[in-house]
């Protein structure tokens, strides 16, 4: 943050994702915590999930260190989180969000219980209330948006 703000006059307040049973309860564990820190958005806070769509860091590895290409397909699922964050009733964002790993796409961009890095972003769409979410900005390695 230093280097947005280097005099460091904004105050920051990190919080740890909450790890459940299983993906599905992790999910739900951190949607229900952006709802709860959705008053601090709603009081003008801004609430930042730094994580990532994409966390195959096996096939990261391969693309950067061995010249492989990444598996295409992820951006599937990127589109989904897109559309997702973009619903403005809460009730049917939650629902969509709860069903990521019914799509094929999800297992390209995080193998199976590699979901942490997603989680950051279930907070923020769970602080979203009954506002739609907007993309600003994405990273990409090989055309996968990451």
């Amino acid at each position: 943050m230093t280097l947005l703000r280097p005099h460091a006059n904004i105050p920051i307040v990190q919080m740890s994702i909450l790890k459940g049973r299983d993906e599905q309860d992790s999910t739900e564990k951190n949607i229900k915590l952006g709802r709860a820190v959705e008053c601090f958005r709603d009081a003008g806070y801004a609430i930042i999930g730094s994580g990532g769509s994409y966390h195959d860091f096996v096939a990261i590895a391969k693309a950067f260190f061995e010249n492989q290409h990444v598996t295409a397909g992820a951006e599937e699922f990127e589109d989904f989180l897109q559309f997702a964050a973009s619903i403005p009733d809460p009730a049917l964002r939650e629902r969509t969000l709860f069903d990521w790993r019914k799509l094929p796409a999800s297992y390209l961009a995080h193998p199976s219980d590699q979901s942490e890095h997603l989680m950051p972003f279930m907070v923020a769409a769970g602080s979203g209330g009954n506002n739609a979410g907007v993309k600003f900005a994405s990273d990409t390695m090989e055309r996968v948006a990451l």
